[in-house]
């Protein structure tokens, strides 16, 4: 696929056939189902979850691990959350926001999945 043709697929003026696209899907390393349902009109949308460190002042742990949440609209963010605390166990935030990443997960469903994913170190009320 060439560069001017990803442009085109990109701002919407050209739709690629069904077995480019899952060859898209997998170059990317995404869902078919995500990958199909991040296209919006005007380009692409989607959410980034990037791991992120956090000054702890809890006296056992100096650092803690959150996650960072980015809405994307095309190239730019459009909404910006940030999630602090989930764990001091940095690869197991790593892996959370890189599976909510590649899921498109809803922030909406943001609470129950850290629930599910730190159950002994979120407090849930």
């Amino acid at each position: 696929m060439s560069t001017r043709t990803l442009q085109k697929y990109e701002r919407g003026k050209a739709q690629p056939r069904f077995d480019m696209v899952v060859r898209m899907a997998e170059i990317y390393g995404c869902d078919l189902y995500a990958f199909l349902c991040s296209r919006r009109a005007g380009g692409m949308t989607g959410y980034r979850y990037v791991p992120v460190r956090v000054r702890s002042f809890r006296p056992d742990c100096s650092c803690v691990y959150g996650i960072l949440v980015r809405k994307l609209e095309g190239e730019r963010t459009v909404a910006l959350t940030v999630i602090p605390g989930l764990s001091p166990d940095k690869e197991a935030v790593h892996r959370f926001a890189e599976w909510c990443g590649r899921e498109q997960l809803d922030p909406a469903r943001l609470p129950e999945a850290i629930r599910a994913a730190f159950p002994d170190t979120v407090k849930t009320p």
